[in-house]
């Protein structure tokens, strides 16, 4: 029986406590924080150049031509 006794003071100081805490902070306004700058580097640009295609080379045994010449 004895525990519940302190059990219930202990509770007591506690919320007593815990309400005096509340009523000192309810008006206070939190700090305002800066925002920070954004930190991304800038952007990276990158031109890409390519060759232009190489023709096949012409095959060297053509075979005659079929057209009659004139």
């Amino acid at each position: 029986m004895q525990r519940f006794r302190r059990f219930g003071w202990a509770a007591l100081v506690s919320l007593v406590i815990h309400a005096a805490l509340l009523a000192l902070l309810w008006d206070e306004t939190p700090p305002v924080r800066p925002t920070p700058a954004p930190s991304r580097p800038p952007p990276l640009f990158v031109e890409v150049i390519t060759a232009p295609r190489a023709k096949p080379p012409a095959p060297a045994n053509q075979p005659p031509s079929t057209t009659p010449q004139r």
